[in-house]
């Protein structure tokens, strides 16, 4: 539950800097935000990080061969191919179990189109906060502050898709086992 309670704080940082760009906000406060949503978004992945290792733990004590922890765990901090690497091997526990994995491969295409929308709202930001001295600064923010609540929106849909599929997992794999008649 602290990965979720962290990728709202994500959603909400972002939120709050899109709230301050739009008004009359300075580009530090908006800096300041976007810094802490990072910060963040490390404090999320570490805590999906330890939700995976305690995950394949218990498919361990239950009995699910090859579970690999270590290398699990440390998918989640390798750049865009980790993620699919985790997600996959907690998808393949869930099939262990008979359970489905579809809400995980909704995560990671809920991760995938966050990190296409970061990169092209941050490319986005990037010009427009250099746009020639001609354009006005409130153009500018307005834009900025567009794009930021798009992010936002996304994170949203994440943080959503994120926690169905974490509580599933969680179910499926830290419950006893289930009995079949």
């Amino acid at each position: 539950m602290l990965a979720i309670l962290s990728y709202v704080a994500v959603t909400a940082l972002t939120a709050a800097a899109a709230a301050v760009a739009g008004g009359d906000g300075t580009d530090d406060r908006v800096e300041l935000l976007s810094r802490a949503g990072l910060v963040a978004i490390v404090v999320a992945t570490a805590l999906t990080a330890a939700w995976t290792r305690r995950i394949t733990g218990n498919a361990a004590r239950r009995g699910i061969p090859n579970t690999r922890p270590t290398a699990m765990t440390a998918a989640w901090f390798v750049p865009l191919a980790g993620p699919p690497a985790a997600l996959r091997g907690i998808g393949r526990l869930l099939r262990e179990l008979d359970y489905s994995e579809r809400r995980l491969g909704f995560w990671l295409f809920g991760i995938y189109a966050h990190i296409a929308a970061t990169v092209a709202g941050t490319a986005i930001v990037v010009v427009a906060a250099h746009a020639p001295v001609e354009a006005p600064r409130v153009d500018a923010l307005r834009y900025q502050s567009n794009v930021l609540w798009l992010q936002a929106a996304l994170d949203a849909v994440v943080v959503l898709l994120a926690a169905r599929a974490v509580l599933h997992a969680d179910r499926a794999i830290s419950s006893p086992a289930r009995r079949t008649a």
